[in-house]
């Protein structure tokens, strides 16, 4: 079966003012990670500042200082989720970032990566839908993240048209998103659509060359067309 044999792409992200967090992908289609948001905060720590247990007290610090502060709530839970792996902690900080400031669309999506990580995938979808509505704070996410990241929810749901839909929209966003790409190949394997699919993952290497995942992926799909009278 395609699952059983397909390769996934593992998005590494940065720490520091780069992206936070790395995501364990469940099955064929990755999610990108957590974003780290761009705006200053008032308080005088920092949540950049070193990792693991070290950035996780630089940032309750910084709220003992600035308990309002959405910003910090979603760093500490991004924090939280990839480099201390302690997801039920980090949602509720995506939570109290949330109930802090509903609209704010950096913490809808990281808390989407948080669902999926929880495989609760329905409500992945919702905050995923959220954050494309909120108020356009990204911080390092975008529009194209967030649907690429819905589309893994959808594909998980066995919603694959939806999730094919989600994918052509972040694509439509970001044209050269790899990433995204290389799923939109796995969700029309599972659809059926052998020879699309070879395109999709033909266009991810084409776009990152050194990818040897996404270039498994394109191995498969044609020994699958080689295969099949």
């Amino acid at each position: 079966m395609v699952q059983q044999f397909l390769a996934f792409l593992l998005i590494l992200g940065g720490t520091s003012l780069g992206t936070i967090a790395a995501v364990k992908a469940a099955d064929n289609g990755a999610p990108m990670p957590p974003a780290a948001t761009t705006e200053p905060t008032p308080a005088p720590d920092s949540c950049y500042e070193g990792s693991g247990l070290e950035a996780l007290n630089a940032c309750d610090r910084a709220l003992t200082l600035a308990p309002n502060d959405a910003s910090l709530w979603t760093i500490r839970g991004a924090i939280l989720h990839e480099q201390l792996k302690r997801t039920a902690e980090a949602l509720e900080s995506h939570d109290r970032a949330i109930a802090l400031a509903p609209a704010y669309t950096l913490a809808l999506y990281n808390r989407c990566v948080v669902l999926i990580a929880l495989e609760r995938y329905p409500e992945a979808v919702e905050s995923c839908d959220r954050a494309l509505k909120g108020d356009g704070r990204w911080g390092q996410a975008s529009p194209a993240r967030a649907l690429m990241n819905q589309g893994v929810a959808l594909r998980r749901l066995r919603r694959y048209q939806e999730a094919l839909a989600a994918y052509d929209l972040a694509l439509e966003s970001q044209p050269d998103y790899a990433l995204a790409w290389n799923n939109r190949g796995v969700v029309l394997l599972d659809l059926g659509r052998n020879a699309e699919a070879e395109t999709a993952f033909s266009r991810a290497l084409e776009l990152d060359p050194n990818n040897s995942l996404a270039r498994r992926n394109l191995d498969i799909v044609r020994q699958r067309q080689q295969a099949t009278p």
